[in-house]
Formats: structure tokens, C-alpha cells, sequence
């Protein structure tokens, strides 16, 4: 159902597709509890969310990017996910 994909273009460009369901996994809730202490947790972060899209996104930062970057743009995909009614979310 396209209802249960979030979808939407991050401000640089980047499309995503994700399944909502990820969004709530118990995994997702711990690794997001404790990047603020290991940053190196955000690497997981993003593999768990995007999957198969995970290396297009951190490329999508350019080379070598910082985990702020990436923070950012996984800041976008979460606010993204937030207006269930609201199935894809342009670029502002």
C-alpha cells in the first residue's frame, strides 16, 4: 500500500522510499538513543532505515561527509515520516 512507504526528496536532491514500518522497530529506538554518545552509531542508523539505500544517501552528501551531514539529512527523513498525511514531501 503506498501508504505504508514514506517518500520525499531531501533539500540536496536525494530521493527516498522507505517503509513505515521501520521507522517504528525497537533496534531503531536504541541506536537513535545512543548516537548522541557514539556518532559512530549513525552509520547503523542508516543502513537499518534505508537498506539498500544507504550508500546512495551518504553519497548523496559528497565525498567523505560528516556524520552532521548525514545527521541532518536523516533529521529530514524522520520529519518526512511525521505527516502521515502527507505521502511525499518535496524539497523546501
Amino acid at each position: 500500500m503506498e501508504n505504508d512507504i514514506v517518500k520525499g526528496t531531501l533539500k540536496n536532491g536525494f530521493k527516498f522510499r522507505i517503509p513505515r514500518d521501520r521507522f517504528g522497530k525497537w533496534k531503531m529506538l536504541k541506536l537513535l538513543k545512543n548516537t548522541k554518545t557514539d556518532p559512530s552509531l549513525v552509520a547503523d542508523v542508516v543502513d537499518l532505515l534505508l537498506g539498500d539505500q544507504a550508500e546512495a544517501f551518504v553519497d548523496s552528501f559528497g565525498e567523505d561527509p560528516s556524520v552532521d551531514d548525514v545527521s541532518r539529512g536523516l533529521t529530514e527523513i524522520f520529519e518526512a515520516a511525521r505527516f502521515s498525511g502527507d505521502p511525499e514531501v518535496k524539497k523546501s
